[in-house]
């Protein structure tokens, strides 16, 4: 078979070309030529991958959901310790204003982790993202902030602060992490509890 093609000085050119016609093998047997047969096993490796199983053999919303009782488990136990290294143990001669503020600031974690542990839902997990990044927040920019009962409340906690805010960006993002894991599995509003 010859194609024609045109050419860079305005001519046109006859090419011939090879078609490959089945071999003995397809014949024999039936199957496709290797070229398709590859293409045939990478369709069917992506049209499983969406609904690929995990170690247990779950597939689907169900390999999904239980990352997400996973991840959300986790994040309520690093928000509990959120709220327990922003306890303030003592107050060190602060007005009880600022001792408030620093208690309200470790209730809010706590709250969070029970909501969460209680009634795992998208609602609770965005709340658990949004106190200890905000929480974080304080912390990075108490410098910056021209409240000075709030950078006190923030010297009251448990752990030194470094260590207090780590801890509330890994809540976080463990959190967010959950949520963008329950975000992917269609029409789930409520983290699956194991029964």
């Amino acid at each position: 078979m010859e194609v024609p093609v045109a050419s860079a000085a305005g001519g046109v050119s006859v090419l011939p070309v090879v078609v490959a016609s089945p071999g003995p093998e397809q014949a024999r047997t039936g199957l496709p030529l290797r070229g398709e047969r590859r293409c045939a096993v990478r369709r069917k490796k992506r049209d499983d991958a969406a609904g690929r199983g995990d170690a247990h053999g779950r597939y689907g919303a169900e390999a999904h959901a239980g990352t997400v009782l996973r991840l959300t488990s986790l994040a309520t136990v690093v928000l509990a310790l959120c709220g327990a290294v922003h306890f303030p143990l003592h107050r060190h001669g602060q007005p009880a204003d600022v001792y408030g503020l620093a208690l309200a600031m470790s209730g809010a974690c706590l709250v969070s982790a029970l909501l969460l542990a209680v009634r795992p839902s998208r609602t609770a997990l965005c709340a658990a993202v949004v106190v200890p990044a905000a929480l974080a927040g304080v912390q990075a920019l108490s410098g910056r902030l021209g409240a000075p009962g709030l950078v006190r409340s923030l010297g009251l906690t448990l752990a030194p602060s470094w260590l207090a805010s780590a801890v509330a960006v890994l809540a976080a993002a463990t959190a967010l992490a959950a949520l963008l894991v329950l975000a992917r599995v269609p029409g789930e509003r409520r983290v699956a509890t194991p029964t």
